[in-house]
């Protein structure tokens, strides 16, 4: 059972291993055998591109089915969170980097964000929670609440599913 969850923690740090593809374009170009994150990659993308709206779908799934049910052993909801988050950074350095294109921040951002998996993936097969200290300051001051809390209230807004809303604090 340990074994599993040790191999299903890995799998979902292939989230953001992936996000992180179209930064490293250069570096893939430049240095062939860094495409064996493609390979690594692959399950993900299938599923991605399989269902309409499926970068979406997987994080809906992610959130509901894993980090928000407590019949998930906490390893796993952990490691889910953590890939979630990196996945949401990932999102907005790419807004960022619209404003400053330079390959050199896109290179670093892929390399960044491969060192990450490594780290995360023999973290994870020791069986230890990976530990990063952003993702610790979100924790500690309680935003991870805070953030998804409102990340519904977003997506409640943008489906219209309700009329009536207001900002949770």
């Amino acid at each position: 059972d340990k074994v599993l969850q040790h191999i299903a923690s890995i799998f979902l740090y292939t989230l953001p291993l992936k996000s992180s593809i179209p930064f490293g374009y250069y570096l893939f170009y430049k240095y062939s055998f860094l495409k064996f994150v493609l390979f690594i990659t692959f399950p993900i993308a299938l599923i991605e591109k399989s269902l309409p709206f499926g970068e979406l779908l997987l994080f809906l799934i992610l959130f509901a089915g894993l980090i928000r049910n407590s019949k998930v052993p906490y390893f796993i909801r952990y490691n889910a969170f953590q890939a979630l988050l990196l996945d949401i950074f990932l999102i907005i350095i790419s807004y960022l980097l619209r404003i400053i294109p330079s390959v050199e921040l896109y290179s670093a951002v892929f390399i960044f964000t491969l060192c990450i998996f490594i780290y995360s993936m023999s973290q994870c097969i020791y069986g230890v929670e990976p530990k990063y200290h952003l993702l610790e300051i979100c924790e500690d001051a309680n935003l991870k609440n805070f953030f998804l809390q409102n990340f519904i209230y977003f997506l409640k807004v943008y489906l219209g599913i309700n009329s009536e809303y207001t900002f949770i604090k």
